[in-house]
Parts: structure tokens; C-alpha cells; sequence
């Protein structure tokens, strides 16, 4: 009998390891298992868009002290909320992306829906976009606190459908956007190269009277209200030589009503980690109607003086159509989040 139960006992201890394995196996099954129907369930039921919503922005305050031309008109001096922007953008499928930029300029644009597109790309060489967006003309690129010239003459945003193609640094694309008369026949497009070192456009538009600046001149001014179709072009450079960049632009307009407006551009700027200097020279022709100098000429320091935090200092001169010299400052402080 004592021997019969020393033996059952002998034989319960050689028996753990097998229970334990035993156990060991249908845990790392059940794991297994588990692991699975998580993958299957993340395959049927996809996340919302919203998870994946990025938001960005950028916030610009100014301080701007502007020189009359003549004794006749008087320096002027003014704090403001130069920029608000806040952008949204989400993937909807894995082709699909929808974007809306809200913007806000005090004394200049109200809180309005800036831009409201949708992009779609089959991840190949073609994307098309649709819906409210700043057309694919003109550079207008400078790193100085003022916009270009160019932009003030002719940056337009209008509600548009846009075709573009790229390979291999080559790009194009073609648009297509309606008058405020409801007829869908203006357009332009835009060819181009661009790589690490260097990049190269050429932008045609067949009205360039479609510009947010023309379109309140026409508004102020009789003279502009009956212009027909006016067609520009819009050549643009671009050149990275180390920490220089070196960019150029010229922007010309077809006649308009006796006047060949143009605007020239070039522009040398210097990087470092957290330090930018930045020089340019600007001149226009027959833009006296917009209120433009007839010569700008800018430099431009800007320090990132903290994470995302910027402060940049403009000072330049202006030359208007009579010759007189005007001196000016700006200081902005800015926010990127």
C-alpha cells in the first residue's frame, strides 16, 4: 500500500512539466488568436478621418512705420494682427484628402474659409484637385515680411479645377475657373523642373484681371470696369547654392488700357540654424494705378528666438512714378504651431 503511494506520488511530479507545457501552448494560441481577430476587426471597421485631422497655424503680429513720399502726405505708424491662419487637413481614404485654411488680417480680411479643397491622387504621377485654392500662377516667394510686388498685382483665388502631372522633377498642370459671370472660360497652366539645387517655371493665365487687385480696382475706378480679357505670364528661378538661395521672378501683363504692367523680382537670401538674412530688389512698370512703388528695395533679418517663435525686422525704400523716396520699418513677431 506505501509503496503503491509513493509511486502515484513519483508519478504526479513527472507529469507538471507536461501540464505546464501543456498550459504554456494554449495561452500562446489564444494569443495568437487574439491577435488575429484585432487585425481583422481594424481591416472591417477603418478609423473616422477625424482621427486623423491634422491642424496647423500661424499667428503674425506687426509693428509697421511707413514714410510719406512727400511733405504732402504724412508718416504713419501702427500695431496690428497682421495674420491669423489655421489649416485642417485629413486623409478620407486612402486617394482622397480634404483641406480648409481659415484666415483673419485685421483692417484687411474678416474671418473667412481662406481655402476649401479636395486632392485626389491614385499615388501614381496624376492628382486632380477641386474647390476654392490660390491658383497655380506666380511664385511670389521672399523671405522678407512684405509680400512680393508680383503678389500684390496678380495673386488670385478663385473656386477652380486643377489637373497636374509630375515625374521625375517635371511637373504640369492645367485649370480651369469661371467669371463672375458664371462662365467657365478662363484658365491658365503651369510647367516647370525642380530638384534639390534648382527650380524652374513658367505660369500662363489668360486674365490676369481676375487678381484680387484688379478686381477692386474695377471697383474704384470706371476706367477698369470694361477691360476685357487681359492675358500674363509669370517666370520664376529658384537656386540653392549652399546656404544661399537665390530667387527671381518677372511677372508680365498683356496691354491694358494703354498700360504694360510688369514686375521684376530678384532676391538673395542667407540661412543658418536659427539666423536668416535676406536682400531684394523689386521694380514695376506703369503699377502706379495699384498704388505700387515704381522700385522696392528690402533687407530682412529674422531670428528664431525660441521653439517655433520668430521675430523678423524689414527695413526698406520705396521709389515711386515722381521719383520720391520714402524709408520704412517693420517688426513682426511670429508663431507656427
Amino acid at each position: 500500500m506505501k509503496k503503491t503511494l509513493i509511486y502515484s506520488v513519483i508519478l504526479s511530479f513527472m507529469l507538471i512539466p507536461f501540464a505546464l507545457q501543456a498550459q504554456e501552448l494554449s495561452l500562446k494560441q489564444l494569443q495568437t488568436r487574439l491577435s488575429k481577430l484585432e487585425s481583422i476587426i481594424n481591416h472591417t471597421q477603418p478609423s473616422h478621418p477625424l482621427n486623423n485631422l491634422k491642424v496647423s497655424g500661424v499667428l503674425e503680429v506687426e509693428t509697421t512705420h511707413t514714410e510719406g513720399f512727400n511733405d504732402s502726405q504724412e508718416d504713419t505708424s501702427d500695431t496690428r494682427l497682421a495674420t491669423f491662419e489655421l489649416a485642417m487637413a485629413t486623409p478620407v481614404n486612402q486617394y482622397t484628402e480634404a483641406t480648409v485654411t481659415f484666415l483673419y488680417e485685421e483692417q484687411d480680411t474678416p474671418f473667412e474659409v481662406d481655402t476649401a479643397s479636395i486632392s485626389i491622387s491614385d499615388n501614381s504621377n496624376l492628382n486632380l484637385t477641386f474647390g476654392q485654392v490660390y491658383l497655380p500662377f506666380g511664385a511670389f516667394e521672399t523671405h522678407q515680411v512684405n509680400d512680393t510686388l508680383a503678389l500684390e498685382i496678380a495673386e488670385i483665388r478663385n473656386s477652380a479645377l486643377i489637373a497636374g502631372y509630375g515625374r521625375n522633377g517635371f511637373s504640369a498642370q492645367g485649370y480651369v475657373f469661371a467669371t463672375q459671370e458664371n462662365k467657365l472660360n478662363q484658365g491658365g497652366f503651369r510647367v516647370g523642373f525642380r530638384n534639390n539645387h534648382i527650380n524652374v517655371y513658367t505660369d500662363f493665365i489668360n486674365n490676369a484681371l481676375n487678381s484680387d487687385a484688379f478686381q477692386t480696382l474695377a471697383e474704384e475706378d470706371p476706367q477698369f470696369s470694361n477691360l476685357t480679357d487681359t492675358p500674363a505670364i509669370s517666370v520664376h528661378l529658384g537656386a540653392q547654392i549652399s546656404d544661399l538661395l537665390i530667387q527671381c521672378e518677372h511677372l508680365a501683363l498683356d496691354s491694358i488700357g494703354g498700360l504694360n504692367i510688369t514686375s521684376s523680382q530678384l532676391e538673395a537670401s542667407y540661412h543658418l540654424d536659427n539666423f536668416s538674412l535676406a536682400l531684394s530688389l523689386q521694380q514695376t512698370k506703369d503699377a502706379q494705378a495699384l498704388n505700387l512703388p515704381l522700385q522696392r528695395v528690402s533687407y530682412t533679418t529674422t531670428m528664431n528666438i525660441l521653439h517655433n517663435t520668430q521675430l523678423a525686422i524689414e527695413l526698406w525704400r520705396d521709389e515711386n512714378k515722381d521719383h520720391h523716396l520714402s524709408n520704412n520699418f517693420i517688426i513682426q513677431a511670429a508663431v507656427t504651431f
